[in-house]
């Protein structure tokens, strides 16, 4: 609102019942990725209505990375005093070190976490699906272990030919 004080500016605004919100980070989908979801949808609610257990029978799977730096938005941190304490954040270690960890969960079992690779491709993600994840495993119920359906994310290593 151009020309406005910004105490004007916040009482229209409540005038008018609107509060501020934030904006949510979203993949970016091509055109060819809606019927693509839709099509899986529809077929993940028939498999629900043949199979009210069929959602816990899927392991669901991701990977994260973790540093030295943590997560820090500061746009989200304040610290109130009376007098402007100069506050800083160490960032940009000169060491660096970073995790990466994969993780799963089954109905209620959670499965790992496991530390992967620093530089995941697709011939150590079938290492770890072959060599790692069965003793990952061991505390999945042998029936639902047989009747266990695996989720990969779109990552390359997922798409390998040697992870498939």
């Amino acid at each position: 609102m151009s020309g406005c004080s910004r105490s004007t500016t916040h009482r229209i605004l409540q005038e008018r019942i609107l509060h501020p919100y934030h904006y949510t980070r979203v993949q970016h989908l091509r055109p060819t990725d809606y019927p693509r979801r839709v099509h899986f949808a529809q077929w993940f609610l028939r498999q629900n209505e043949l199979n009210p257990d069929f959602s816990r029978r899927i392991l669901f799977t991701d990977e994260c990375s973790f540093s030295r730096e943590g997560m820090f938005n500061a746009h989200n941190w304040h610290f109130w005093a009376h007098e402007n304490p100069h506050l800083t954040r160490v960032r940009a270690y000169q060491e660096r070190f970073t995790i990466n960890l994969w993780a799963g969960i089954i109905g209620t079992t959670v499965v790992g976490p496991f530390v992967l690779p620093d530089h995941l491709n697709g011939e150590a993600y079938a290492n770890f699906l072959r060599l790692e994840l069965p003793a990952l495993l061991e505390d999945v119920p042998l029936n639902v272990r047989r009747n266990m359906w695996f989720q990969h994310n779109g990552a390359p290593p997922h798409n390998s030919i040697l992870a498939r």
